[in-house]
């Protein structure tokens, strides 16, 4: 891949994140706190700094992007975006991990990177430009309800999500590309709002 993106800031980040002693651990603790311990749409998953780039690539992100991570987690991509983007802001409703993010955040000096306590349903995209949604646990009407969140960004807003397609007609989906998670194939769908 040619997307430039800085190693080091690259290997900076893995190397903060495996700080977090058992993130499984974390989330599932964050998980209980929230009252939703078993709650398979807050299925915990990694996308990894290195895949994180690939995403970026693929959306074609830049300088001049404002991205927003939708169910952000421990808040990987948000900070890989950052390092690139004009502003990076990890959406999430469990509390416990938005102050993970914003610890890794600082450990990195990365200023640019926000993270807000909000559903991913309702979240404020309006100045977003990239979205990205590891969706593969949300169910069917969250689906449909991320789907009209997408739709009321501006029009040129490069949308990602794993396993499933968002389904609008203010979306047009551009592109599929098979990438892995943990061992595992996924399908990421790149979608543009029209």
């Amino acid at each position: 891949m040619d997307f430039p993106f800085p190693q080091d800031r690259l290997q900076q980040i893995e190397e903060e994140y495996w700080k977090i002693q058992y993130p499984h651990l974390v989330v599932d603790d964050a998980r209980k706190a929230a009252g939703r311990p078993g709650d398979p749409e807050l299925t915990y998953g990694t996308t990894s700094p290195a895949l994180a780039v690939e995403l970026l690539a693929l959306a074609g992100a830049g300088q001049d992007d404002v991205f927003y991570d939708l169910g952000c987690g421990l808040g990987v991509p948000t900070l890989v975006a950052a390092v690139i983007c004009r502003r990076a802001v990890g959406i999430e409703i469990l509390p416990e991990l938005i102050e993970t993010g914003r610890s890794i955040a600082a450990a990195l000096g990365l200023t640019n990177a926000s993270f807000q306590v909000a559903d991913l349903k309702t979240a404020d995209l309006s100045d977003a430009t990239v979205v990205y949604s590891y969706s593969t646990c949300l169910g069917p009407r969250t689906r449909e309800q991320l789907a009209v969140r997408a739709a009321l960004t501006r029009p040129g807003t490069r949308i990602l999500t794993v396993t499933h397609p968002l389904e609008h007609e203010a979306l047009e989906l551009r592109s599929t590309q098979e990438l892995s998670w943990e061992g595992s194939a996924r399908t990421v769908y790149l979608h543009l709002r029209r």
